[in-house]
């Protein structure tokens, strides 16, 4: 699923943003030192145990419903009018088949003596007639609106999955492609849905109505209330945020000059304080691979980075903050639970050779001189003919 994303577009984005920013090219999704967060909740898929430390799963990043958001006025009214809906939407997703898709909606509504709410999306359905127990809506807040219903029946993306089971109603899947499968698998694992998810091209009254009758037992709907209360403590957002601020102090405290990567013609000189040796021929320009400033060769030397697979030039200042930062971290926190992340261990190495002229082959050499004497001798050949 990973490379399958890396491969479709995040590699093309990726890549550019780091040429801007001077960093090698990236190969594939996995990265040396960058967390990794799952937006999902532990409850359901806990943290496999052959993870690494930098992937953590933090909950569920949860949008809420914006202020200013008024329901329709016939909405509202559809929802006091009787018991809670069964809710049925499959997102942006444009649905194929939709009048097969609706009418084994309704049709199972009528078997199991159901209310519901279809919400069509990017589907057109304006033209459809629907009995009085059906409502057909473009679209409303999941936080605002499954809460209001019975249960949930979707494609199982990874957003509307946390919706349905944060709003402790019972969550029936009909899959389309990618993750969703698998999300669908997981929700019946945590007893929160039906086993057996089916792909949409593959829905029928008599399934979906199987489906609606199983997520109406007393023991799913308490088994979806029990998980969707433990969903709705979980706080993903701040979590993230705290992993994240947790993994810059790291790697790059607060005293560490921030990566701004210095263009050749904005610098004649070593940044160095102690040098301002001017750059030229015989002292070429170095980047810094941390801070982005440039030095002369006797300011920078060779150590590892984090996000670089081999050692990079790195300044003596960026060395030090890191050493420091690292060493009293590790002296603080010598008794740190297994769960956090693992420091970066930064390793200085023997600085680079000096720098030497390129070297000319002979044959190299034989055959500029070759050449120069051709273009001579056709130069005189036309002046003096």
């Amino acid at each position: 699923m990973q490379s399958m994303h890396w491969k479709s577009f995040a590699a093309r984005f990726a890549n550019c943003i780091r040429f801007e920013l001077g960093l090698p090219r990236q190969a594939g999704p996995d990265v040396d030192a960058a967390p990794r967060l799952g937006m999902f909740s532990k409850v359901l898929f806990p943290t496999p145990s052959d993870w690494p430390k930098l992937a953590q799963i933090t909950g569920s990043w949860i949008i809420d419903t914006p202020e200013e958001f008024q329901p329709p006025q016939d909405l509202t009214d559809f929802l006091e009018a009787g018991e809670p809906p069964v809710y049925m939407g499959f997102g942006s997703r444009p649905i194929r088949d939709r009048g097969q898709v609706l009418m084994a909606f309704v049709q199972a509504l009528a078997v199991t003596q159901q209310r519901g709410i279809f919400c069509s999306g990017w589907s057109e359905l304006s033209d459809l007639e629907m009995p009085p127990f059906v409502k057909i809506i473009k679209g409303a807040p999941h936080e605002w609106l499954l809460p209001k219903c019975k249960m949930a029946i979707h494609h199982g993306g990874a957003g509307t999955t946390a919706a349905s089971l944060r709003a402790q109603i019972p969550t029936i899947i009909y899959h389309v492609l990618m993750d969703q499968p698998f999300w669908a698998e997981q929700v019946a694992k945590i007893g929160a849905g039906p086993p057996n998810a089916l792909h949409l091209k593959d829905i029928n009254c008599k399934d979906l109505v199987q489906r609606i009758k199983f997520c109406m037992q007393p023991s799913v709907i308490e088994k979806a209330a029990s998980i969707g209360q433990t969903l709705r403590e979980e706080n993903g957002i701040s979590l993230a945020a705290d992993l994240f601020f947790d993994h810059c102090d790291r790697f790059r405290p607060l005293e560490q000059k921030q990566m701004r990567y210095l263009t050749d013609e904005s610098v004649n000189m070593c940044m160095d304080p102690s040098c301002r040796q001017m750059f030229g021929k015989s002292h070429p320009r170095h980047h810094c691979m941390s801070c982005g400033s440039i030095f002369c060769i006797k300011h920078i030397s060779m150590a590892r980075v984090p996000n670089y697979g081999e050692p990079q030039l790195c300044c003596g200042e960026c060395v030090t903050l890191r050493r420091l930062g690292r060493e009293d971290r590790s002296s603080s926190s010598s008794s740190s639970s297994s769960s956090s992340s693992p420091s970066f261990e930064m390793d200085k190495l023997p600085p680079p050779p000096p720098f030497k002229p390129p070297f000319i082959s002979k044959t190299s050499l034989m055959m500029l001189i070759g050449a120069t004497v051709v273009a001579a001798v056709s130069v005189s050949f036309f002046l003096f003919q």
